[in-house]
């Protein structure tokens, strides 16, 4: 039996091991990243940076630049290593890397974005200190998931003269105006219909070579989403170029979005299912590669996007998979190009960094077939 002193030893022991795993303890719980982080810059500006756990314990992480329409830029690949965070900068050439604090309430590091870097430092917010994230303007705010919108007071021009130096296209969505330069009709049905020119059937001539210009903004308050975007355009080719047709489907050589044997590697998003799709673009040097990061992305829309940079087939979404997803692609869209470095191209990119497969097969397709067409009204 143990003498009073080894008594004594023994509950002083078990004191100190009890203060030794309550300190440790509290430090585990400070150094759980989880929760909202907000900071100011040295320009002033506001960034929250919001960190959660999936299920399966890894990260995710949102951002929103408060002072600048606090649009959520899902973060991928964020990494906390030890007290150490890091993580890319959403659509911008940059990252931040920042340590936590011992008491897990500050997190002090560097942004670098461009050719500029400053410090930043991150604290934890609480129920009392958080900002919240500010309504957006009427312009910038998503149009009611379930409204139908149309271009209001359209203006269709002549496009411009055909020479090298004038001969481009191109489409803009800026805000609530939209901008198409040098389309032609079967530019407008593609954008409007998701489809190639060889689902295309019985266009005139004209189709291929005439040129517009247009102007436009729709009638509905809020930013409309992509499907609002191509319902509008689908109504403006219907009211000015009195377009009708009817759609059969046709076996055509596609590739197959699937499921890579080991199964996708996808992140469900964490906005809200109504969110509008979203993709940042991020160049590389000289443009020779780009990271892309998706926001509220179905596998539907990630097809679709795809085809961007496989023009030659339609890409066929048959992954089963139904959600929302937020996640990122870096992928050069010329491999051989001097400025590609070790991006990789788009299907093997696709392959290795999202789990998914482009297979070549064949499926039948929308085809749209033109029944009626006339050359724009007037304005």
């Amino acid at each position: 039996m143990p003498g009073p002193l080894c008594r004594s030893r023994i509950s002083l022991l078990l004191v100190v091991t009890t203060i030794i795993l309550t300190v440790l303890t509290a430090h585990a719980q400070n150094q759980d990243i989880a929760g909202s982080w907000q900071g100011t810059s040295q320009t002033g500006s506001r960034v929250l940076l919001r960190i959660s756990k999936s299920d399966t314990g890894a990260l995710q992480a949102d951002m929103y630049y408060l002072d600048r329409q606090a649009t959520r830029l899902p973060v991928n690949d964020l990494t906390f290593d030890g007290s150490t965070l890091k993580f890319p900068l959403t659509g911008f050439n940059g990252d931040y890397t920042g340590k936590m604090s011992a008491g897990g309430n500050t997190i002090v590091g560097t942004w670098k974005q461009d050719d500029r870097r400053g410090p930043f430092t991150f604290t934890r917010a609480t129920t009392e200190t958080a900002w919240s994230i500010p309504l957006a303007p009427s312009g910038h705010t998503a149009m009611a998931f379930d409204a139908h919108p149309s271009f209001e007071v359209a203006t269709i021009k002549p496009g411009g003269p055909v020479d090298d130096s004038h001969n481009y296209l191109f489409f803009t969505e800026q805000g609530r105006h939209f901008s198409a330069k040098n389309v032609t009709l079967t530019d407008l049905i593609k954008l409007a219909y998701g489809i190639q020119p060889r689902q295309i059937l019985n266009a005139l001539a004209w189709a291929e070579t005439t040129k517009f210009d247009i102007e436009a903004e729709p009638d509905t308050l809020g930013q409309p989403s992509q499907e609002q975007y191509r319902e509008m355009y689908r109504k403006l080719l219907t009211d000015r170029f009195k377009l009708s047709i009817h759609h059969v489907k046709k076996e055509f050589s596609v590739y197959a979005l699937e499921p890579e044997t080991d199964g996708p590697k996808l992140t469900g998003s964490s906005g809200d299912p109504k969110e509008s799709a979203r993709a940042f673009v991020k160049f590389g040097p000289n443009g020779g590669f780009a990271t892309v990061t998706f926001a509220n992305y179905s596998m539907t829309d990630f097809a679709r996007f795809l085809m961007q940079g496989v023009p030659d087939r339609q890409i066929v979404d048959q992954t089963g998979l139904k959600g929302k997803y937020d996640f990122s692609l870096t992928y050069a869209p010329d491999p051989l190009a001097p400025d590609a470095g070790t991006a990789l191209d788009i299907f093997h990119a696709v392959l290795q960094q999202l789990g998914l497969k482009l297979e070549s097969t064949k499926a039948p397709v929308d085809v749209i077939i033109i029944d009626h067409v006339e050359q724009p009204s007037a304005n």
